[in-house]
């Protein structure tokens, strides 16, 4: 064989290879690292240095978080009611840089949860939307959709990477929003 065929059959293999990854789509695992990056940029998004608060009434705040370079904000409203506590809240992502996966992400995550006033995450529910953009893998385009019954459970979860459904249903468990909004006990 000359050097053309060599290279014309390298080609191909790599071609077929790329073709390949494309169609079968990213891994849960990818899914779950992507997913996990956005929730803990929202979390990094709430450190106290952050913190604006914008408007406080009796039993209600407005405030947002903007990080040092802008590329994360972050608004919320908490209202007590009773002996619950709502939060609204929307995250944008603006090319922000998760330090640990090296996403650069773009998009926006909106969320409403309800918590015992002792933010308890057990007690908690709500629903999270998150629609985003990647750089930096193989994960392009993220969305997800989940609720979260009134134990902290979740209830419903819909997860889509590079506009393919993904089944993320053995990782309920493992995906703890609550765990990420604990910034807001301070």
């Amino acid at each position: 064989m000359n050097n053309v065929t060599i290279r014309l059959k390298q080609v191909l293999i790599l071609f077929f290879i790329v073709f390949l990854s494309a169609c079968f789509g990213p891994s849960e695992d990818e899914v779950v690292t992507a997913m996990e990056a956005s929730l803990r940029s929202m979390q990094v998004s709430m450190a106290g240095e952050n913190l604006k608060l914008h408007e406080r009434y009796d039993e209600a705040a407005d405030m947002s978080f903007v990080n040092d370079d802008y590329t994360l904000l972050h608004t919320v409203k908490v209202t007590a009611k009773d002996d619950m506590v709502i939060i609204s809240g929307e995250c944008i992502f603006g090319a922000y840089k998760d330090d640990v996966t090296r996403y650069t992400m773009n998009g926006s995550m909106t969320y409403q949860l309800k918590l015992s006033k002792n933010f308890e995450g057990r007690t908690g529910s709500g629903e999270v939307t998150c629609k985003l953009v990647l750089i930096g893998g193989r994960i392009k385009e993220l969305e997800y959709f989940f609720s979260i019954a009134p134990n902290g459970q979740f209830r419903e979860l819909t997860v889509s990477a590079n506009k393919k459904k993904i089944d993320m249903s053995q990782y309920k468990d493992a995906l703890n929003f609550m765990h990420y909004i604990t910034p807001l006990k301070r």
